[in-house]
């Protein structure tokens, strides 16, 4: 069987610049900002608040990683729930890896509450994606994504996807 070739990710979807356009007619950025998000499906319901707190724990001990732009932890049904962190860079991530040991020990705990019986596994599985586009609507309550950006492209906040009612 062959092997899979690796690739950059930047030409697995194409080399752009800078101010092009996704599909979706989002405006494109090349930044170090990314999303980390993490399904957990649950054995039993019961298990819903205890990964709740649990979370809750973690993002707390993680409140001062430098980088850190936003965690939270949604649910899609009573068995089902997510931890979507958004990150600066690569290296904040590591300073959370190794800096924040609760999330060890709530990952290494999460493994049994999530085992699949009928599949012989856990269910729970973490994805990173990278921002590489932004809506003309960046609006978010506390989180400065504009800034993120504009600092690492040297650019000023006003010029990152400017809000189509300014």
């Amino acid at each position: 069987m062959a092997r899979a070739k690796h690739t950059d990710p930047a030409e697995a979807v194409g080399s752009f610049a800078s101010g092009e356009f996704s599909g979706a007619a989002y405006e494109r950025y090349t930044t170090t900002v990314s999303c980390v998000m993490t399904r957990f499906y649950l054995r039993s319901p019961l298990w819903l608040l205890p990964f709740y707190l649990a979370f809750r724990h973690v993002k707390k001990q993680a409140a001062d990683i430098p980088g850190l732009v936003r965690m939270t932890f949604l649910v899609e049904n009573w068995r089902t729930c997510y931890t979507v962190s958004i990150w600066e860079n690569e290296s904040a991530i590591v300073d959370f890896s190794t800096r924040v040991t609760n999330h060890i020990h709530v990952a290494n705990w999460s493994f049994g509450k999530t085992f699949r019986h009928d599949k012989h596994r856990p269910e729970i599985w973490s994805v990173q994606w990278r921002l590489f586009a932004v809506s003309h609507n960046l609006n978010w309550d506390g989180v400065d994504l504009r800034a993120i950006i504009a600092s690492q492209l040297a650019r000023d906040p006003q010029e990152i996807a400017p809000g189509m009612f300014s």
